[in-house]
């Protein structure tokens, strides 16, 4: 019941976004605060990492394979034994990971539509320290491919991709060195990683496992206790997790096919009309890791991602002048 109702509340919410970005002039403010955010939240995942080293770990939650349950909202540290992930001031690394993706994303997108350059050297080079903290190779390589992206919408030149190919592999090097992203890496490939095996494939199986039985789905809220019923019924394992981890693949297992289809079809529209195609982007490597549908922040940025790029008031009354 709360969940259907903490959903509801943020869909209501949506409807007050075209009220709100209507000018030329609010939606600069907001991109631009949408950018101090942005390094707030990369210095604030920074200053975490330093005082955790430097010796000050009693102010963390230190969370272990084996103990989940000492979770806190902040300030968790999770220990992988040979290194540890750090999620900023979000609960889960994973977390910080889809956050900062889809405000670069949005920034990118807002770049791309009006020919503007809003990040500089020292964002992208603060974004890629922090997110190397939390040891997320979807987020990395999210990241990675959005600003790859926008190099391309930036620079034509052949000099300009030689030397960002150049420090992108350098950036692969110093990565694919490093022995505990390789032991991430390597586990995810043999299948033995729980987190992204889980994520992206084994929402696939359960959303099979779910409309096989429940063309409508489990209702919204419910999905956990339909995976975890249909996973016991057929002896499927939810050791890792028994979430869908997936935000188009959650749609359908919490609504059923037909209201699945609703949900999705306009955000996969988005990949027929040229402005929205950045955006696009952004939106399909967060929901792919992220059970969207239930956290709140989401649909509010899902609707900045459709109404950020609408005609501004101002420029309609100038093309009918």
């Amino acid at each position: 019941m709360l969940t259907s109702l903490r959903i509801s509340f943020s869909i209501l919410c949506l409807f007050f976004i075209p009220l709100w970005l209507t000018t030329s002039e609010q939606k600069t403010t907001f991109i631009i605060a949408i950018k101090y955010n942005l390094l707030f939240i990369l210095y604030s995942q920074i200053i975490i990492v330093i005082l955790f080293y430097i010796g000050y770990e009693n102010i963390f939650n230190l969370i272990t394979s084996n103990n989940w349950e000492n979770r806190a909202e902040i300030l968790n540290v999770y220990d992988y034994r040979y290194y540890f992930r750090f999620g900023g001031l979000f609960e889960e690394p994973s977390w910080f990971s889809w956050y900062i993706t889809y405000l670069l994303g949005i920034i990118i997108s807002y770049e791309y539509v009006y020919k503007l350059k809003i990040l500089n050297k020292k964002i992208i080079f603060l974004l890629l320290i922090a997110i190397s903290f939390t040891f997320s190779i979807s987020g990395l390589l999210s990241i990675v491919l959005l600003l790859t992206t926008r190099h391309f919408i930036h620079y034509k030149k052949m000099k300009h991709t030689v030397y960002f190919l150049f420090i992108s592999f350098a950036l692969v090097a110093i990565v694919l060195t490093n022995e505990h992203f390789m032991e991430r890496l390597l586990n995810i490939l043999s299948g033995s990683d729980g987190s992204s095996n889980v994520r992206v494939f084994g929402s696939f199986y359960r959303l099979y496992i779910i409309l096989e039985n429940l063309a409508l789905g489990t209702g919204v809220g419910n999905s956990i206790n339909g995976i975890e019923y249909y996973s016991s019924k057929y002896n499927l394992s939810t050791e890792a997790s028994i979430s869908s981890q997936n935000g188009f693949v959650e749609a359908f297992i919490s609504t059923g096919l037909i209201s699945g289809l609703l949900y999705c079809i306009p955000i996969f529209l988005m990949l027929l009309i040229k402005k929205y195609r950045v955006i696009f982007l952004t939106i399909v490597l967060v929901y792919f890791t992220t059970s969207s549908i239930y956290i709140a922040p989401m649909w509010i940025l899902l609707g900045i991602s459709f109404y950020l790029f609408q005609p501004s008031n101002n420029q309609i009354t100038t093309e009918k002048s």
